[in-house]
């Protein structure tokens, strides 16, 4: 399929850009407009045909380049004036067929840029088969997650990898890094997100052409980002969604090449699809996958989703990535290869200098963004030196947030007996602790003005500890409750939740 988008002089871009941004074209109005909480819902709805009446030109936008309906004529040069419809015209972003006008390619805001990227239907409300090399759409519900994930730190150098339209790099280079690459595999994606960055007057993001980290061969990033495809796929037909039977074979070869392209102190970001297996968790071949520097690499694995072979395989006949007939083969398929399957955010961390290394998996909730992933990277990068680890002794903890307490009991012989206890919370991410009850106790006491060692010796004056418990088995105890979001202290206070 023949890449719709030209290039002309940058007046043309110019003109295009203030007027989408002279008509309000962003997220919150698009949504206002459409009564919908996300861009991502409206690419559920089919093109109308004919459209509602427009009635300005926000109306205008969003009918032709988000939904992808025909514009009537009349209505598109009444609020289009005709120097920037020339533009549009000349971008290759807006095609005129008789008395209607249509999108040769989609175009929508994301944050604060603009997105050119394939459409996802046709206006004539016809199925659009998607080709081999199609520029995935930057607002669909899976990247728009990514971004809600990425820290926005100051980072000198930016890499995103597998980056289609070139969002990440965008918003990188516009919002927090001195500098950005996109490089993607194909020549398709590549020409789109060079579009976007003329289209957004963005000159600090070089985008490459190749397969991986091969254009950037003897660079090293502070920030390397992918949201890489990851779909199990026995016969790969899609170079923006298929990864090999397991789904992890890109994954695989970006970890890989960390050692060699990230630098110490840098951080890896990655939203994809893995698996545990009998005998072996994700985490052991994500380190077998770093090599023999594995050791230099915290590792962080924060699952959004856990999915069965058999739902992983229902999943895909409803979103109609497979037909009825396949789906026995393909849940066999999936069953050979994982006992569980992860859809997890990744952060990788290489250490600025040498200290022992962290590898922890938690379970995200709807509550948890890019401040709670990174108050807990930066906890437990705490967590590894007695430089920089709060004290257990000195620190003095507070319960800042309800937890919820559930314990299970066994009448016996005229007793009450507690089988269990658990301990739960929501955010910053899910956090979940089995212990003894009188711990409910404890967190009751966590003011903020008692220290460790005071709180020690009341559980101990009030007998609630065991007589094999000491000190040392406490201050575990509590080191546990601030990495489970259970106790915050200075330092490391909870983040603000997210909107």
């Amino acid at each position: 399929m023949a890449i719709p988008l030209r290039f002309p002089p940058e007046d043309a871009f110019a003109l295009v850009r203030a007027f989408l941004r002279e008509c309000g074209y962003t997220e919150g109005a698009i949504c206002r407009r459409q009564g919908v909480t996300s861009q991502a819902q409206l690419l559920l709805r089919h093109p109308r045909n004919p459209p509602a009446p427009a009635g300005d030109a926000l109306g205008v936008l969003i009918s032709v380049f988000l939904l992808g309906e025909f514009g009537g004529r009349e209505a598109v040069e009444a609020f289009i004036p005709p120097s920037v419809l020339a533009a549009f015209q000349s971008l290759g972003l807006l095609e005129k067929d008789g008395e209607v006008y249509h999108a040769a390619a989609a175009l929508y805001p994301v944050r604060n840029v603009f997105i050119a990227s394939d459409r996802w239907n046709n206006p004539d409300g016809k199925p659009l088969e998607a080709q081999p090399d199609i520029v995935y759409p930057a607002n669909t519900p899976n990247t728009l997650r990514l971004l809600r994930y990425l820290p926005e730190d100051a980072a000198g150098t930016v890499l995103e990898a597998c980056s289609g339209t070139g969002v990440a790099a965008l918003l990188a280079a516009t919002r927090y890094a001195r500098r950005a690459w996109a490089v993607d595999i194909t020549h398709r994606s590549t020409e789109f997100a060079r579009f976007n960055c003329r289209l957004n007057g963005v000159n600090n993001v070089e985008v490459l052409e190749g397969d991986l980290y091969e254009p950037v061969r003897g660079l090293q990033f502070d920030r390397i980002v992918a949201h890489p495809p990851y779909v199990p796929a026995v016969k790969p037909k899609y170079v923006f969604q298929d990864a090999g039977e397991g789904g992890e074979s890109i994954t695989r070869r970006l970890v890989e090449g960390l050692p060699q392209f990230l630098a110490p102190g840098g951080r890896f970001y990655c939203l994809t699809l893995g698996f545990d297996r009998a005998g072996e968790s994700y985490e052991t071949r994500i380190r077998r996958w770093l090599g023999p520097r594995e050791s230099e690499f915290d590792l962080l694995v924060a699952v959004v989703e856990r999915r069965l072979p058999t739902e992983l395989a229902a999943d895909f006949l409803l979103k109609g990535l497979i037909h009825h007939a396949e789906f026995l083969e393909r849940q066999k398929a999936f069953e050979e290869v994982a006992d569980e399957f992860l859809y997890s955010f990744l952060v990788i961390q290489r250490a600025a200098s040498a200290r022992p290394v962290f590898t922890v998996r938690r379970m995200m909730s709807p509550r948890t963004g890019a401040a709670q992933l990174e108050w807990l990277r930066r906890l437990q990068t705490a967590m590894m030196s007695p430089e920089t680890a709060p004290n257990p002794a000195l620190m003095r903890p507070r319960a800042p947030q309800p937890v919820e307490l559930s314990g299970s009991y066994l009448l016996r012989d005229g007793r009450i007996e507690t089988t269990s206890f658990t301990m739960q919370v929501d955010y910053p991410l899910y956090g979940m602790l089995g212990v003894e009850p009188w711990v409910g106790n404890l967190l009751a006491l966590c003011d903020g003005r008692s220290s460790g060692r005071d709180l020690y010796f009341r559980c101990r004056r009030e007998k609630w500890l065991a007589p094999e418990v000491g000190e040392e088995d406490f201050y575990r105890l509590l080191a546990g409750l601030l990495t489970g979001g259970f106790i915050e202290v200075e330092g490391f206070s909870l983040p603000g939740a997210e909107e």
